[in-house]
């Protein structure tokens, strides 16, 4: 399972926090408008309020809105990835936003600085990590700092 980039968009389909993992390298402006003339064309048709998912040949988009503030939370992964797997995460990743931003999301003008919810990454990167959806990278990684503390502890012994 791998993650290709995440979006975090505004109400309004502006984009506040992207992050890219992978081979897709493009711009956040041009996702989040993209993503939202998706979400307009499906309520002008009446086909609901917010697209979930949308799979192409390669990758899979996976949405959630928040329903508090409106905030909508963007996976790409690749198209075979559990859509279950995701889900998680983007629920998890609601949660961590709105924790760590709760004080500007209350304020009078939430997106008036956007630079703030950069400080959002080494959460997101902690959440990844942790879910079914962390690269064989990550994963190799951490194993081998487990290992390097276990064989420290025998040194030690």
């Amino acid at each position: 399972m791998v993650i290709q980039n995440i979006y975090v968009l505004q109400p309004n389909g502006t984009c506040i926090f992207s992050k890219d993992y992978h081979s897709i390298k493009e711009n956040a402006v041009v996702v989040s408008g993209f993503l939202s003339a998706i979400d307009s064309f499906a309520q002008s048709i009446g086909a609901g309020k917010h697209v979930q998912t949308i799979t192409t040949d390669e990758f899979k988009f996976v949405g959630k809105k928040s329903k508090k503030y409106g905030i909508k939370y963007v996976v790409i992964c690749d198209k075979n990835d559990s859509t279950e797997a995701v889900e998680s995460l983007l629920r998890s990743m609601n949660k961590s936003f709105l924790i760590k931003f709760n004080k500007e999301l209350n304020s009078k003008n939430p997106f008036g600085n956007l630079d703030i919810y950069k400080e959002w990454t080494v959460n997101l990167d902690r959440l990844i990590e942790n879910s079914e959806l962390s690269s064989f990278s990550t994963v190799v990684s951490k194993t081998m700092k487990n290992l390097k503390s276990i064989f420290k502890k025998v040194n030690e012994l």
